[in-house]
């Protein structure tokens, strides 16, 4: 595992072996970009390349501005999201995610599917106001969020969707098949024994 470290913060990068195909730069920074409400400093970070697993970011978080309200209402909790650069919203990630209280750092697995999503290091074509798409790479930060909505998320997004008529008929027709063959098996060999034995009594 290759540790990153953010200078001047205890934050940090860790990249698990085997994380990319190749030899790939990777960089993080602490970003300038404001971040109205976030719990953290702003992360910058360029991959050279998109990562084969998660990425673990280990943030320090300071207390929420919500913090308030976070005692008050058990169902926010703190988690990482990345910004998304063509709409200037910040972007929950739903994964494996745990906040370390004695560090005071979050930390949260970031899946390959967020840095190879094109709104996370924009091209300033398609790029928000305001917001750097030089190919610097995106942005973190901790914020409040809803306990539940990772996993309303999940339920609608990516739960198990009902099977189409051609994948009931892939399922189906191969056990159809099988047993076919099976009662064809047994009714053979109950003929054949059935004539052994009449061949005997005759004999």
């Amino acid at each position: 595992v290759s540790t990153v470290f953010l200078s001047g913060t205890t934050s940090s990068v860790q990249v698990p072996a085997g994380t990319f195909a190749e030899p790939t730069e990777v960089s993080v920074s602490v970003s300038s970009y404001p971040a109205a409400g976030a719990a953290s400093d702003v992360l910058q970070m360029y991959v050279g390349a998109t990562p084969t697993k998660a990425v673990q970011l280990q943030l320090e978080v300071v207390e929420s501005p919500n913090g308030r309200r976070q005692q008050e209402q058990e169902e926010l909790v703190m988690r990482m999201h990345w910004l998304d650069k063509t709409t200037e919203n910040w972007v929950l990630i739903c994964s494996d995610q745990r906040l370390d209280e004695t560090s005071s750092k979050l930390l949260a697995d970031v899946p390959p599917s967020v840095f190879e999503d094109a709104r996370f290091n924009s091209v300033a074509s398609s790029c928000a106001a305001g917001v750097d798409c030089q190919g610097k790479g995106g942005l973190f930060a901790v914020f409040d969020a809803d306990a539940s909505e990772c996993i309303q998320e999940e339920d609608t997004g990516g739960g198990a969707k009902p099977l189409d008529g051609s994948t009931i008929a892939a399922i189906i027709v191969p056990i159809v098949g099988a047993v076919l063959i099976l009662v064809a098996v047994v009714a053979y060999l109950r003929l054949r024994s059935s004539r052994n034995q009449e061949h005997l009594k005759y004999k």
